[in-house]
């Protein structure tokens, strides 16, 4: 990914590097831009995102009001978030039928999870969390995650379980920390058309119709050919229920209801 924005979107601000951490790489006020597999970082043309959806500000706050603490509380994200990754993080912390009573205790496997701020939010009202992305992504995540805990706001002995793993999509074969979840979250992951079949395989092969394995899907409409995901999902046998929308920020329910159709 590339690019930098700034907004506020769904309580999260983008504020200036705390004083008190390390800044000898003179990264203070920067955004965190590296090359990715994404079709623009290939070639230069853009197929993906490069909008105010993404902010890859480096220091944001997302405010959290969990069912383990009446107080405020704010998670703080180091790399960046995208606007689905707040909005469905406040949605599955509040929403009707969700919070700590839909999700304490239920195995959780988020995919792409970049820096990690929904996964942090399920493990934090219950949910024994694996949190997924590409390997270079990993410590970040994986410090995202630690710094967040460690404040003493949070009691660690009310969240769930956080594993961090490295998974890249496409696989029909899977790490078995990723298989067997009760609930699959993915959000913002439609940002390169190329990509399309391998996420398709990847929810195919981490949802099981036996299991009635749940997909939580955070999603923003950007290209004509986004569609393609859906048809896919539907061909692989899952049926597709819209829950929320918050203004342009669309999540559905995917569950899978039996075997993929052949054509």
């Amino acid at each position: 990914m590339t690019g930098s924005t700034s907004n506020q979107n769904a309580g999260t601000g983008t504020e200036s590097t705390p004083s008190n951490l390390n800044n000898a790489d003179g990264w203070k006020g920067q955004s965190m831009q590296y090359r990715c597999e994404c079709e623009f970082c290939k070639t230069g043309k853009a197929t993906t995102h490069n909008d105010p959806s993404h902010d890859q500000s480096l220091y944001q706050k997302l405010d959290l009001s969990p069912a383990q603490d009446p107080a405020l509380l704010q998670l703080t994200v180091f790399g960046g978030t995208t606007k689905c990754a707040r909005i469905i993080s406040k949605f599955l912390e509040e929403g009707e039928g969700f919070g700590r009573a839909y999700f304490e205790n239920k195995k959780v496997v988020e995919v792409g999870s970049g820096t990690g701020l929904v996964g942090i939010v399920l493990g934090i009202i219950g949910a024994n969390v694996v949190l997924t992305d590409q390997a270079p992504v990993l410590e970040l995540l994986q410090e995202n995650i630690e710094h967040n805990l460690n404040d003493p706001k949070f009691d660690r002995e009310v969240c769930g379980k956080f594993d961090v793993h490295e998974l890249y999509w496409g696989s029909s074969k899977v790490p078995e920390i990723v298989q067997n979840a009760d609930v699959i979250i993915g959000s913002d992951l439609i940002f390169a058309k190329e990509n399309i079949p391998l996420l398709l395989t990847t929810f195919e092969t981490l949802c099981s119709p036996e299991k009635n394995t749940e997909l939580i899907f955070a999603h923003i409409d950007r290209f004509s050919w986004e569609k393609s995901f859906f048809d896919g999902m539907t061909r692989n046998g899952f049926r597709i229920e819209l829950i929320h929308t918050d203004v342009d920020i669309k999540i559905f329910r995917f569950i899978r209801i039996s075997l993929p159709i052949n054509e």
